[in-house]
Formats: structure tokens, sequence, C-alpha cells
């Protein structure tokens, strides 16, 4: 059927263009047609070499009686001079009455080696290169290209073609459908500029991608090639997407903490600042960028900031470290800092979560106002009791013995022990008011830190040979709970003095600078000729 003809054709002209070997069609006359290997062979274009006689390839003699599938090894040279040893694989058929001869010179893809081990080597060479590698011939442009050299290796090993099944002509079977476009403009880039460098999707034998990096050259002498080298860069695009997704899990945790984040590079300058720290401390990140981040810290801090970094540049542990910050209206806020050594734009730097402790402070604060006002009212009601409730006890049985004493007057024996008991109930009174003056003093009370400590250091100089100085400079109440807390430990000193110091003398200093109460303490030995 005509239809079927016309399929053949194609199928035999697809089979000769494409093969690998060089193929000459010669009838009586010379050559009749030629494939594309064939062409490069000889050096030369296909229309010289039409009409062609067999004198001009240095070929034997070959007769009309020539059996099909005849093979024989034969040395030629070509125009330049090379020499060239190959097979000829001959053959004959007759085709409308008319004898056509196919002469067929196997391994001619091969001609620019010179002997086998050349070969051997160049093709070892290839396959152990780190990446896919092919030649073309474009002479004739790449829409006839021809397949020169390749890693067959790498072809089979990475991208799963068996090397019988590698195309001669342009390698539109590696690269995806999708990068049509792409394969396009890297053409009109190397007619340009004869060389490029790009990334493409190469197609597996089993149909998914690979990402290669290319490196492609246009070769121009007498002919003209395409040759290309690509890396397999699977691995370093695996590499960036993590790096990303990284990047962004980390963007996502930097502006979304509660906790303020501050990247310092190693001179602690601010390099980043998340949200929650610009909120924190009412700034604007392009007023702290770059700066120092000691700026903000009052000087105190300083050292152990600088200690701090130097143990974290070791990989050494560091603990929470709590200090004050300032804020833009210049208000210090209590803040924990916690601090890791990182890369930042490859350079060394420090990671630092900062953590506002005004709330916490102020919890403990009310925690700690809380147990003291517990404490001094359990003291008040103890106190009480022991005012309001043994006192008049005492005193009555006070008058009972008094009364007895006025009844025994003339008996000397009743009379001295009606007498020490009078005694010994004068004293029990008086320690229970000292006791109870000790435990919620009245004068703490009701007239404040100062007058207090002055009444306690009164009543002891009046028994005992200890000496006091108070200084102050504020007459105001303060808040009771410093006030009781003061005391507490201005009494507790006292007791230790009286105790263990065998002191003489006691100063204090009770002074008020806002927002501080400051106490000062001292006690000596008492010697004349000093002075204080």
């Amino acid at each position: 059927m005509p239809g079927n003809s016309n399929i053949y054709e194609s199928f035999y002209k697809h089979l000769l263009e494409n093969s690998h070997d060089a193929v000459l069609i010669f009838d009586k006359s010379g050559v009749v047609n030629c494939n594309k290997a064939a062409v490069i062979l000889f050096e030369s274009s296909r229309e010289s070499l039409i009409g062609r006689s067999l004198e001009f390839f240095a070929f034997p003699e070959i007769t009309e009686n020539e059996k099909s599938g005849n093979s024989i090894k034969w040395c030629f040279k070509l125009p330049s001079g090379k020499e060239i040893r190959s097979e000829l694989c001959i053959s004959s058929a007759l085709f409308e009455k008319e004898r056509f001869f196919q002469v067929v010179i196997k391994n001619s893809h091969e001609k620019v080696y010179s002997s086998i081990t050349e070969n051997a080597l160049n093709n070892l060479i290839l396959n152990i290169f780190p990446g896919l590698f092919f030649i073309y011939d474009v002479t004739e442009g790449f829409d006839h290209a021809y397949l020169l050299r390749f890693n067959s290796r790498w072809y089979h090993e990475k991208l799963g073609y068996a090397t019988n099944a590698i195309p001669a002509s342009y390698p539109d079977f590696l690269f995806s459908p999708d990068e049509t476009s792409k394969t396009k403009s890297i053409i009109n880039i190397l007619e340009n500029s004869k060389n490029a460098d790009f990334e493409i999707n190469i197609r597996h034998n089993a149909g998914f991608d690979i990402p290669y990096l290319f490196v492609a050259n246009l070769i121009e002498t007498d002919r003209k090639f395409f040759t290309g080298v690509g890396i397999d860069i699977s691995e370093r695009k695996y590499t960036e997407s993590a790096l990303r997704q990284s990047e962004e899990y980390f963007k996502n945790i930097f502006n979304t903490s509660s906790d303020g984040i501050l990247v310092l590079d190693s001179h602690h300058k601010i390099l980043n600042a998340n949200k929650a720290m610009l909120r924190m401390f009412e700034y604007k990140f392009e007023d702290i960028a770059f700066q120092n981040v000691l700026d903000y810290i009052p000087e105190p801090a300083h050292k152990l900031i600088l200690e701090r970094a130097v143990q974290l540049f070791k990989n050494e542990a560091t603990a929470p470290l709590e200090i004050e910050v300032r804020k833009s209206s210049g208000a210090t806020i209590p803040i924990e800092i916690n601090s890791i050594p990182i890369k930042y734009a490859d350079k060394k730097g420090i990671l630092t979560t900062v953590r506002d402790l005004t709330e916490r402070k102020m919890l403990e604060k009310q925690i700690f106002n809380s147990e003291i006002m517990s404490e001094e009212r359990e003291r008040e009601r103890f106190a009480k009791e022991l005012h309001d409730g043994l006192g008049p006890i005492l005193s009555t049985c006070k008058i009972y013995l008094h009364s007895l004493n006025e009844m025994l007057s003339q008996e000397n024996e009743l009379l001295k022990i009606s007498g020490r008991a009078l005694s010994l109930l004068d004293d029990a009174l008086v320690s229970i008011k000292e006791i109870s003056n000790n435990l919620s003093p009245h004068v703490l009370r009701n007239f404040g830190l100062v007058q207090a400590v002055i009444a306690f250091t009164h009543n002891l100089e009046n028994i005992s040979d200890l000496k006091f100085e108070v200084h102050y400079n504020y007459d105001e109440r303060l808040d009771e709970v410093v006030e009781f807390t003061a005391y507490r430990i201005v009494t507790e000193l006292i007791n230790n003095s009286i105790k263990y110091a065998e002191a003489a003398h006691v100063k204090i200093d009770i002074n008020l600078d806002r927002p501080f109460l400051n106490v000062s303490y001292r006690d000596a030995i008492y010697v004349a000729s000093a002075s204080y």
C-alpha cells in the first residue's frame, strides 16, 4: 500500500541519518546518497560527496556480483592526509532494475582517534569525568547536530540510558519538555557569545527530572562543535531548599516570639532585633541598628556583659543574667538575658533572648510585701494577746499579793516571800511590755522607722554601756513594708553587735535618696582617742 511505502521510506531515512557509522550509497556512476557520519568522516559536505567515484575514497573495486554482508578491513587516507583504519561492510541490492551498493564504514565516528589505544584512553578519561559530557557536530546547524563523543557510563548509571539507545541527533531527549523555551534561549546565547552557563532539568530515563548545572561552549574551526559539561546539583538544590526552609523557620520564630531577640556581632553591635524587642524598649530598628548594645545598659553591668561574651566565644556555659536596660523614654526595666554564640553572615555573633521581668518583679514584690505584712500582723496579734490577755492577769496577781503583804506586815518571813513575788511580777510585767513592743513596736506603727530606731537605741543605752549615734535626712513616712523590713534588719544588727562584737559604739545612718533608702550600720570597740 502507498501509505506503508511512505512509512518505510521515512523509517529508512531515520535509520540512515542517526547511524553512528558512515554510510555511502553507490551506483555505477558514483555516490548517490550518504549520511551525516560520512560527511563528518570525510571532512566535507553532502553536495561535494554526491557523484564521487570509488577512486576518490580509495576503496577496493566493487563488482555487481558483490555479495551482501561482505566485510573487509581496510586502510585509506582522508583528503587531509590522515590515515583511517576501519572495517568496510559492503552490500548490494537491485532496485527498479538498477544495482546499488552500500558501503558502511564501521566505527567511523571515532575517526578523530589515530589508534585503538588512544580511543580506549579517551573513553576512560570521559567515563571518570564527574558529570555528564558530550560533543556534537553542529556544522550544519543544531537541527542537524551529530553526536561525536559522550561519557557512556554517566548516561547509563546516572540517567538510566543504554549506550546503544542514545540518538546521534541533537539531545532533545535529555531535557525536560518544560525546558523547551530555555533550550532555545541557550542556543541563541551560544550562537552569539560562544559560551553559556545555565541550570536546566535533565530528564532521567525513568521519567523524573534532575537539576544540572551546565557549562556549554560553541567551538569553531573548519567545523562547528557544541560541547557541554553538566554537574548534578540535586544535593545543592536540596541544601538550598533546606536552608531556605530553615531561614523561614528562623524568621517565623524570630518575628512571632513573645520574648525579645537580639543579634549582635562580636563587638556587641546590633545587627538585628525582632518586633517584641522593639516593642519592649519602644525603639524603631533604624534607631538602634549597628549601635553598641552597651549604650543602652547602665554602666555597672558592662563588665558582666563583656565577661559573658568572652565565655560564649570559648563555648563555656553561661547562666541567665538579670540586668536593667534603658528604654527610649529613659526609664529602666529589669530583664533576663540568655545568649549563645552563632554564625551570622559568616561572622561570629551572639544571639540573645531578652525577657521582660517587670511583671515578675512586681509579683515577687507583692509576694514579699504580703509575707512581711502577714508576719507583722501576726507579731501585732501576739503582742496584743500578751499585753491585753496576760498583762491584766499578772496585774491582778500583783494586787492580791500587795493586799496579802499588808495583812502579813507582822510576819517577817512571809513578808519577805511576798515582797519577792511582787518584785518578780513587776519584772514579768516589764518583760511582757518589752516583748510586746519588740514584736510590734507602737512607735514604728505610729511614728515611722527613724523614731522607732531612736526609741530602740535609747532604751538600750539606759540598760547597757553601748552608745549609739543615729543620723537621718528625712522626717516623712515611707511604705510600711519598707519601714518594717529596715527596722527588723537594724534591730537584728544591734543584737548581733551586743552578742558577738563586744562593741561599745554603734553608728547608724538612714538616708532617703529616692527611689532608694540607704541604711548604713557600723559598730566598733570604743577607744577614747579614736576619731569618727
